[in-house]
């Protein structure tokens, strides 16, 4: 009798261990994927664009959720999946991210993020995958102003040419808008900024740079100031008659 106890206690035991393993296994701990599924693919050209439900800011945080959740039952789980492609391969594959009913993210480059959804029960039974859900995320805009130099002459002598950096995605059309120490310039919208001042003094200069490519779509960037040094003028010489 006691034999038959310790193998019915070790038959217990071992069916508690299978039955902990085998729920693990089903709700594997989400792993963090940073970045884009795909940062390689062409950017949409229009928006709305087709397999795109949402072109956002390298700014903005990414929020999704279900779109039926007053039909979920109580005490269903959520999965939701990031695709991830090789891009040395091509190849796809999912990686859970989240495992709460909403889900967020910071884009940390620009691209195409993909994700599904997939519902669960407490059974261990789960539904077939949502559709995929896709962001695209633009390129983040970070313009620093440079100077050809940083002191020039008044009455307009000398000049300073301004140039942005780095060199923004020629994938792109931008706008750009000039300031004088919080003033806008009028008539400047070019990538580039002559500076020319009458006066001495110092004068800060920034630049905000917008995307233009999809009318429902801002985003933009505005540089540090650049302070350019107006040096004092010179004063005008007088000439006298000695020897």
């Amino acid at each position: 009798m006691k034999r038959i106890f310790t193998n019915l206690t070790l038959a217990i035991t071992f069916l508690l261990c299978t039955v902990s393993m085998v729920a693990s296994a089903q709700t594997p701990t989400p792993v963090s994927s940073p970045g884009p599924s795909d940062a390689t693919t062409a950017p949409p050209t229009t928006s709305p664009a087709t397999g795109v439900n949402q072109i956002i800011c390298a700014s903005t945080q990414i929020k999704i959720n279900p779109t039926n959740p007053g039909t979920v039952p109580v005490g269903t789980t959520y999965s939701w999946y990031k695709i991830q492609k090789d891009p040395s391969t091509g190849v796809e594959t999912s990686v859970l991210v989240g495992t709460d009913p909403n889900y967020s993210e910071n884009p940390t480059a620009a691209g195409y993020y993909k994700y599904k959804l997939v519902f669960g029960n407490t059974l261990g039974c789960s539904s077939d995958a949502s559709p995929v859900y896709t962001v695209y995320v633009l390129p983040a805009i970070n313009p620093t102003l440079a100077a050809s130099t940083l002191n020039i002459c008044p009455n307009n002598q000398t000049t300073s040419q301004l140039t942005i950096s780095p060199v923004l995605d020629n994938r792109f059309t931008y706008t750009y808008v000039w300031k004088k120490d919080g003033n806008v310039i009028a008539g400047e919208s070019l990538d580039h900024y002559t500076a020319s001042e009458a006066t001495s003094g110092t004068y800060r200069y920034t630049v905000t740079v917008s995307y233009s490519a999809f009318s429902t779509v801002t985003c933009s960037g505005t540089s540090s100031p650049i302070a350019i040094t107006v040096v004092p003028a010179i004063a005008t010489p007088t000439i006298t008659f000695g020897n």
